[in-house]
């Protein structure tokens, strides 16, 4: 059941996805935020999650278009965290632009660019949008 509040300008709140009283962690759109320690993290169930599937997929020799669609907007939505990665969806969405049905094949530059997510070496989790100082 979900229970919607009308407002003073009637819209609707939806309270099951509200918090009414204030805080410093929220999740909001798939990240942690700390406002007051001006972080934004992604969630390590998320991280686990986006890895797994990621292995699943450079074990395959070709991949449904809308599965590797889905991962990519993943790797999007990361690379507002992990800001070093935002250069490492070309190989992606160039498979998926080049792709002849709806199978992508897993291409030795896909193969390469998938692999450097999963390396947590190179993915930051969490980021600052403090100024340093």
């Amino acid at each position: 059941l979900t229970v919607l509040i009308t407002t003073a300008v009637g819209t609707f709140l939806n309270r099951e996805k509200s918090q009414l009283s204030p805080s410093y962690n929220i999740d909001f759109l798939g990240f942690s935020i700390d406002s007051k320690k001006g972080t934004i993290r992604i969630p390590t169930e998320k991280w686990n999650a986006f890895r797994k599937e990621v292995a699943e997929i450079l074990k395959a020799k070709k991949v449904p278009s809308a599965r590797l669609e889905r991962l990519r907007g993943k790797m999007a939505s990361f690379s507002l965290v992990a800001r070093a990665m935002r250069m490492y969806i070309r190989s992606t969405t160039a498979a998926l632009v080049e792709a002849k049905s709806d199978m992508v094949t897993i291409s030795d530059e896909l193969r390469e660019e998938l692999t450097a997510w999963i390396q947590a070496k190179y993915v930051a989790k969490e980021r600052s949008w403090l100024k340093p100082g």
